[in-house]
């Protein structure tokens, strides 16, 4: 396993910052790999380590523990994974405890990193938390109150979270979304197509069930059902199957060549959503980003019964919305469909819909664009690198502080020597 206590050998000083950062499921890994590669560019003094993803690894952190397997939705799924949080996290505090580091960055993750905030804080470590658990709401109090215990700023991406958080305490600071740092770099419909191989009478059916296991065994059989249906009525409709980079895709292939053999596997999302002309989504953060590269969708959930049960238990009374387009309008944008409502036929049709109708299409991208306003400007991978290096700088002069009163006190007291 690398070293990752940055600790130096016995010829190196050690680094004089060292950043400990926690992310647990793969949109954190990629926001937080753009806050490290612009850390790392700015500056060779900080070392950047912890717990994360493949993302992170390549922009420059040195990963204790992988968080590959790490993210699920549901008790059922959520017990699973507990004895290797339990591990994971008992080792971050470990670090925490006897090689504390200058910073600790939180990003999402909320149930296992408010966790790991409170250790922090009671070593007197320094806590960022970047997309705050619940920021996508405008009543999450109770999870924003303790975020604002726990975490020394909070860098959100929803300018209503940064009001909640500060009328909790917190010293909070609207960053703006993540994802709007990418829609600048988004290829044309036109080299879209290309790289995903559409001829010139085809239209892209696009097929996002997310990447984590239950979803590729609840979602993904759904989703390719309804396609099946849609292409039955339109043959011109290609599926074009979502495949995370670095993932396995042979689920993918059987679940495709029993259900929609024609399916096309896609790694890059940026291409598979300009390319499409209508998708089929599931229900989480890629839905702002469908939004973002103006594609009309479908969304859509499905889990385990157990999971069902607990989220008809529990959450679907609360729950007005599952789309965040949705949440941000608080009306419906887009046509979400899950649960009896979300069977193979309701999401064929409501796909059809869609398709069939431009004009309906064209106001959906109106929504959207008048949604996107709500998100700030891009640059939030930036204005979250100022706020490390501000908190390193603050961090340093602290201490700086704390060693000039130590020595003043040595001198004037001798007997403390």
């Amino acid at each position: 396993m690398s070293d990752f206590s940055g600790a130096a050998g016995p010829d190196l000083a050690p680094p004089p910052y060292r950043v400990l950062f926690s992310v647990g499921d793969p949109s954190g890994d990629v926001h937080a790999a753009r806050v490290a590669a612009e850390l790392k560019r700015r500056r060779s003094d900080i070392y950047l380590f912890g717990f994360g993803g493949p993302r992170m690894a390549s922009a420059g952190v040195v990963l204790s523990h992988d968080n590959r397997g790490c993210s699920a939705i549901g008790v059922l799924e959520s017990l699973r994974l507990v004895p290797r949080m339990h591990r994971i996290l008992a080792a971050l505090r470990q670090i925490l405890h006897t090689t504390p580091p200058d910073l600790v960055v939180l990003v999402d993750y909320g149930v296992f990193n408010l966790r790991l905030a409170v250790t922090a804080k009671s070593v007197g470590v320094p806590v960022l938390y970047y997309i705050p658990p619940g920021c996508w709401a405008r009543d999450m109090l109770r999870v924003t109150e303790r975020v604002a215990r726990w975490t020394d700023h909070v860098a959100t991406p929803f300018p209503w979270s940064a009001g909640l958080l500060t009328r909790a305490g917190a010293h909070a600071t609207f960053v703006g979304h993540p994802l709007l740092d990418g829609v600048e770099s988004q290829p044309s419909r036109e080299e879209a197509r290309h790289r995903v191989g559409l001829g010139g009478d085809e239209r892209g059916l696009a097929i996002l069930p997310g990447s984590r296991g239950h979803e590729i065994r609840h979602i993904l059989p759904l989703m390719l059902r309804a396609a099946a249906l849609a292409r039955g009525q339109r043959p011109e409709l290609v599926p074009l199957v979502s495949h995370a980079p670095g993932s396995d895709r042979v689920p993918l292939q059987r679940a495709a060549s029993k259900l929609l053999p024609e399916a096309r596997f896609v790694e890059s999302t940026a291409d598979l959503l300009r390319a499409s002309d209508v998708g089929l989504v599931k229900s989480g953060t890629i839905t702002l980003e469908a939004a973002l590269a103006g594609l009309p969708m479908v969304v859509t959930y499905a889990a385990s019964p157990v999971a069902a049960l607990q989220w008809h238990l529990h959450a679907a009374r609360r729950v007005k919305y599952i789309a965040i387009p949705n949440i941000l309008a608080d009306r419906e944008v887009v046509p979400e469909r899950y649960g009896a409502q979300g069977r193979p036929p309701d999401l064929a049709r409501e796909v059809l819909a869609l398709y069939d109708d431009p004009a309906r299409r064209e106001a959906v991208r109106s929504d959207y664009a008048g949604l996107a306003a709500q998100l700030g400007q891009p640059g939030a991978s930036r204005a979250v690198a100022d706020l490390v290096e501000a908190m390193l700088d603050q961090a340093q002069r602290a201490r700086t502080a704390g060693n000039a009163r130590s020595r003043q006190a040595s001198v004037a007291d001798p007997w403390r020597r």
